[in-house]
């Protein structure tokens, strides 16, 4: 009677991974390439007369809002309704301005 062992992995020595006798090289470092300044055109710049034009034209993009600051703002305000979301071009001492507004105008109620 003979016994089925089912699949096997080969055990012959013809078929096992030989070992690595020396260890691979390290990866080159990569050249590093000097980045050359180019002189300006000898004809200047390209300026097109009517560009300030062309720019006022160019209707105002609806920034995003920067939900950590408005959300501190309205933690410390305790009402969200005063805190309005201001936008990312906003800076720093835009949104104290605001806060000490937002501040003042409770001290006057």
């Amino acid at each position: 009677m003979e016994v089925d062992e089912g699949c096997r992995t080969p055990t012959r020595i013809e078929y096992q991974i030989p070992a690595a006798l020396v260890c691979p090289p390290p990866p080159k470092k990569k050249p590093s390439y000097v980045k050359q300044r180019r002189s300006p055109p000898k004809e200047g710049y390209f300026h097109p007369p009517d560009l300030e034009a062309i720019l006022m034209n160019i209707a105002p993009r609806r920034e995003a809002c920067a939900w950590p600051a408005s959300e501190l703002l309205a933690t410390t305000v305790n009402t969200i309704s005063q805190v309005s979301c201001f936008h990312l071009s906003t800076g720093i001492w835009d949104v104290i301005r605001n806060y000490c507004s937002v501040k003042d105008q409770q001290k006057d109620i």
